[in-house]
């Protein structure tokens, strides 16, 4: 697949286990698996505590990215993507975020990394933020 897993858009076939991987919590995929090939399900991406699972209302496993990507017998098709938002926030005190100062929004990870170098010039407590749109904002991972 050549298109960046940012500009994937609804009914896109998911070609790797990597674009399977990089997609955001909540996003939904439609998988026909080689255990029931007679029907697809639909599979919702939950991430707790940085542990990424798949859920589905018709199935009681709860597989990995790796897991729901090996058992499908055809190509995943990805059913919605939320808007995912990466910029700089200032950290307040470890692990949480000042949230009465604005986040700087940009458009993508590689981005707010970019950008943090200066913000980090004027701002000692400036941090990577990050958001699964339209909730809250979060201090990024890694």
């Amino acid at each position: 697949m050549s298109e960046a897993v940012s500009d994937m858009l609804p009914c896109t076939e998911i070609g790797s286990l990597d674009e399977l991987s990089s997609l955001p919590q909540y996003s939904v995929v439609l998988v026909r698996s080689k255990a029931q090939s007679n029907f697809r399900t639909a599979w919702t991406l939950s991430i707790t505590y940085g542990t990424r699972t798949w859920h589905s209302s018709a199935w009681r496993a709860d597989p990995s990215d790796k897991q729901l990507f090996e058992n499908a017998s055809e190509p995943i098709i990805l059913l919605y993507k939320p808007l995912e938002q990466f910029g700089i926030g200032t950290q307040f005190e470890k692990g949480w975020l000042d949230s009465k100062k604005p986040v700087t929004v940009h458009d993508s990870l590689a981005a707010a990394v970019g950008a943090l170098e200066d913000a980090l010039g004027t701002d000692p407590d400036a941090v990577i933020t990050h958001r699964i749109h339209p909730g809250r904002w979060n201090l990024h991972e890694s």
